[in-house]
């Protein structure tokens, strides 16, 4: 994962109305911190910010921080973002500090590749799983993981062991987790038999022991 930079500010607005009235200057607060760092209150501008997310395929970013007032930048990931429930806007980003030559673990979205065997045969794909820990050194880490459901059949699943992950990145997920798998269809209609009502049952022996009493009487 190539690095993107991106500029960010130091914040002194840590209080409520003053971290909205920052959002209504088109700042979003943010948190810098990593174990050979103190954590640091931060703010970057929302337009800089939505256009680097827009650069790639999940929220999991590699970026060169450049802080003002400092002179070199951090190396960071982007851990997590929050989203406004209901604009969707980006309102809070935490950045991780990372050692380019030490390992990290972030959680990373799956995506399925191609039109698999089984669904021709008139089955369903049904991916489970759409998101995977991993573990990898920065600069090797993906921004997604893909798999290739073409030659899955009716009835089959690809699991993490059937999985091969890029050069030098470890999947952190047991080996029998089901990610995608192709399911029968089954038709469930039940032929439904009309019941006979017990009147009409009844009715012909009755019928019948009428008709032999008057062939018997008529034969006196």
């Amino acid at each position: 994962m190539k690095p993107l930079p991106l500029k960010a500010y130091p914040r002194e607005a840590v209080g409520r109305n003053q971290v909205k009235h920052r959002r209504a200057a088109g700042r979003v607060p943010a948190i810098l911190y990593g174990h050979h760092i103190q954590p640091k209150p931060l703010e970057v501008a929302e337009t800089e910010l939505t256009h680097l997310l827009h650069q790639t395929s999940s929220e999991v970013a590699l970026v060169d921080l450049a802080v003002e007032g400092e002179p070199e930048p951090h190396l960071a990931i982007i851990k997590e973002v929050q989203h406004h429930p209901l604009s969707q806007k980006v309102i809070h980003v935490d950045f991780q500090a990372v050692v380019a030559d030490e390992p990290v673990t972030v959680v990373v979205p799956v995506e399925t590749v191609g039109e698999a065997r089984g669904v021709k045969e008139g089955g369903v794909l049904e991916h489970i799983r759409h998101e995977l820990t991993i573990r990898a050194l920065p600069r090797q880490l993906p921004e997604l993981l893909t798999v290739d459901v073409s030659n899955l059949g009716v009835d089959e699943s690809i699991t993490v062991a059937d999985m091969t992950p890029p050069e030098g990145v470890e999947i952190l997920e047991e080996p029998d987790v089901v990610v995608a798998l192709v399911a029968a269809l089954r038709a469930a209609a039940e032929e439904e038999v009309a019941p006979t009502a017990e009147g009409e049952e009844a009715a012909e022996p009755e019928v019948i022991a009428r008709g032999k009493e008057a062939e018997e009487t008529g034969g006196e």
